[in-house]
């Protein structure tokens, strides 16, 4: 009976050593590597790093339902990785669509000791498990990885917050240099640019320059308030009464200029004109005051001046502008 009982000490003494000694090693394992899992001689999870336990939290189930081996691919049960001990593995887990891992199992007495890492998709854990610093080992050189990572990303991101803002203000610049400010037409010398581009082209085109009678009593009587309101007027009414394809640009004051694309007949020129000075000689109202202005025109076609430059171009349209105001001012005079 004293031999029994004595049997009996030592085996329980034999357990709780090896309880203190697997504890023990846990502890360490826990702090040596956070993504260590330990599996029974039964295929099940006895232990799992706290890291670990961000994607797989559960013990007591078996290592094979939640994690699968994708190479060796032959590695399915337990006792194949008795033949894989110490050799690279790369694992996921089965029940979701990452992260994959790698790792490496080693023999730990009656149980396996599995060391997980999440090589190159270290960033990517970290989003998805919202892990810290504290979730690698001290040595693990993944965070210095993962803060390069994050300034590298971070300084990308900015550089491209930068370069929409320099475009954005380069784009800002070049329609602020095109654009007329008070009416949103283009200005001279983007309507030049046009000009350019369709005469070495060859295409047909119409430059028609208008002229606001009667502006500067407007501004004298009513105020540069009154003036700039009947200028923004007839811009409406000159793209209104222009297609699509074609260019209206305010040349500075109460001038104006129209790039009519395409148009070759007298006749289509003499019709647009004559739309355009009816609609301006509707009174315009400012305020509590009627502002009453009209319109002449002057007009010049392309094939009547195939020799001429850009410059000499506009300057004929300005004359046959003022032929227009001469001969009694709101009509539309052609250049030939």
């Amino acid at each position: 009976m004293t031999a029994l009982v004595t049997v009996d000490i030592l085996n329980w003494r034999r357990r709780n050593l090896q309880q203190v000694d697997f504890l023990a090693l846990t502890g360490a394992l826990d702090v040596l590597n956070p993504m260590n899992v330990v599996v029974e001689k039964d295929g099940t999870i006895c232990h799992i790093g706290p890291t670990a336990k961000r994607f797989q939290p559960d013990i007591g189930v078996g290592f094979f339902e939640a994690f699968v081996v994708t190479k060796p691919s032959d590695v399915i049960e337990l006792a194949d990785l008795h033949d894989v001990a110490g050799q690279k593995l790369v694992l996921g887990l089965r029940h979701s669509d990452g992260p994959f891992f790698t790792g490496i199992a080693m023999p730990l007495k009656e149980r396996f000791l599995i060391n997980l890492s999440f090589g190159f998709g270290v960033v990517d854990a970290v989003r998805r498990f919202n892990l810290t610093a504290s979730d690698f080992a001290p040595t693990d050189q993944s965070v210095g990885m993962i803060y390069l990572t994050e300034a590298k990303t971070i300084a990308i991101d900015e550089f491209k917050r930068l370069s929409e803002r320099l475009n954005g203000a380069k784009t800002r610049a070049e329609h602020a240099a095109q654009t007329d400010e008070l009416t949103g037409l283009m200005n001279l010398r983007a309507l030049r640019e046009e000009l350019i581009g369709l005469q070495s082209s060859g295409d047909r085109f119409a430059i028609m320059t208008l002229d606001l009678d009667h502006f500067k009593a407007v501004n004298d009587s009513l105020g540069h308030a009154a003036g700039d309101h009947v200028l923004k007027e007839t811009a409406r009414i000159l793209c209104e009464e222009t297609r699509e394809g074609d260019a209206v640009a305010r040349n500075g004051g109460d001038e104006f200029t129209l790039l009519l694309k395409g148009v070759q007949a007298q006749a289509t020129t003499l019709e647009i004109a004559a739309r355009i000075i009816d609609r301006i000689e509707q009174p315009i109202v400012f305020e509590h005051s009627t502002c009453h202005i009209s319109a002449s025109v002057g007009t010049i076609f392309s094939n009547d001046a195939q020799a001429l430059d850009i410059e000499e171009m506009l300057s004929n349209a300005d004359k046959a502008l003022y032929s227009s105001k001469r001969a009694g001012r709101g009509r539309n005079t052609i250049y030939t």
